[in-house]
């Protein structure tokens, strides 16, 4: 491979040799660009700032203020039920009311009081809060929604990780996040969403020669705050041990990034302890929204038919845009090559959590962050005759699963 083409291969001086190597090239690259450098600019099918951050404003608008496409009971956040007071039972009973109408899964079993629970856990705080002020919780999602998009678009366009300027991870985050339905919890769910891009950003940060104490201590730290409000997503807790071995990090930064990842269980640990109840307490009601009280599978086999496959075919595209990133690796430099395979690895990682016991409809958001990093190449390396309708073909699919109710 030579050059700075995508998907220009070069054998040899011979001309049959580089026509048979186009030739036997894998069938999913048959829409690959094989121009020459100098003239894919005009190509390239980019997107700026401005249609980037319009586009991510008009889903926002239409999944808030669209109608109700619940297409899941609300309550399932996790441990959002677990020591809830007696005095929420009216506003419980009424959001259940609320989403039976609009429900096509069974209600999942509240979990058991934990004993020695005394402060309300974060997800508990997020959905009174959705429940009390439902107004406030809509500017509040919408606010992060936007805040997360801006987040994984401006570390893709400082990183350069495409190799031309474009902002195709801004729709993009939004296509897969209000497209797709995510239950009642919305609240608890994009903040989870923020969490994740904050500390994916984060952790690109720790690649560099020198340390990365401020970096990978902030990245930690984001992903524990993840845990708290949505526990199901424990498995995510892999990305410090995978982070540190990709990015070279040395001992200190680990067991700095360590004491990030356990420094919001800790706090509330303490905070619990304090009011009377035990310290070990919320560790334990984290673990058991983990766990739950269903089979590995349960979620996905009460999700309707069109969310799996909207999901499928989120995962396909992932998948062909893998493909077409190593079939031209070294078309980007070092830096966004290493942050490439921390987001595959995020991706992998963020697709198991529905697959756990306690997994909610909440989990599916989390597709979101990954995909709208390595989705945008597949519009980046695919000749515009092929992405730009690929392109507007997912966003009139976004806008149809909201306002279709699928």
């Amino acid at each position: 491979m030579q050059g700075t083409g995508r998907a220009k291969f070069i054998c040899g001086p011979g001309t049959a040799q580089n026509a048979a190597r186009l030739f036997l090239r894998p069938p999913c690259t048959i829409f690959v660009d094989t121009t020459a450098p100098d003239t894919m600019q005009s190509t390239l099918y980019r997107l700026s700032l401005v249609p980037a951050f319009l586009t991510l404003v008009a889903l926002t608008l239409a999944m808030l203020l669209g109608p109700d496409r619940t297409a899941f009971p609300a309550g399932t956040d996790g441990i959002g039920t677990v020591n809830t007071p007696a005095s929420a039972s009216t506003t419980a009973a009424t959001t259940a009311a609320t989403s039976s109408t609009a429900s096509a899964v069974a209600p999942v079993a509240a979990p058991a009081r934990v004993p020695g629970l005394e402060a309300r856990m974060p997800s508990v705080l997020l959905s009174r809060f959705q429940a009390t002020s439902p107004g406030w919780s809509h500017v509040a999602a919408g606010l992060l929604i936007l805040f997360a998009g801006l987040c994984i678009g401006r570390m893709t366009v400082r990183y350069n990780l495409y190799g031309v300027n474009t902002c195709h991870a801004i729709p993009v985050f939004g296509i897969v996040a209000c497209g797709i339905p995510t239950g009642g919890a919305y609240l608890a769910t994009f903040t989870a969403a923020a969490l994740l891009a904050l500390s994916v950003r984060n952790f690109g940060r720790t690649y560099t020669t020198g340390y990365s104490f401020d970096g990978i201590f902030r990245a930690c730290c984001y992903l524990g705050l993840l845990l708290l409000v949505l526990p199901e997503t424990l498995p995510l807790a892999l990305l410090l041990p995978f982070a540190l071995l990709l990015f070279r990090r040395t001992v200190r930064e680990a067991i700095v990034a360590l004491c990030g990842l356990l420094l919001p269980l800790l706090a509330f640990c303490y905070l619990n302890w304090g009011l009377g109840g035990s310290f070990t307490a919320p560790a334990a009601a984290v673990w058991q929204a983990f766990a739950g009280a269903g089979n590995p599978l349960s979620l996905l086999l009460q999700t309707p038919l069109p969310i799996l496959i909207a999901l499928g075919a989120v995962l396909l595209l992932d998948l062909f845009a893998v493909q077409l990133f190593l079939s031209d690796i070294y078309v980007v430099g070092t830096k966004p090559r290493f942050t490439f395979f921390f987001n595959i690895g995020v991706l992998l990682l963020a697709a198991a959590v529905p697959f756990g016991p306690g997994a909610t409809p909440a989990s599916f958001a989390l597709l979101a962050v990954p995909t709208a990093v390595l989705m945008p190449v597949v519009f980046i390396r695919t000749h515009r005759a092929f992405s730009l309708p690929l392109y507007l073909l997912l966003l009139a699919a976004a806008f149809a699963g909201i306002f279709l109710q699928y």
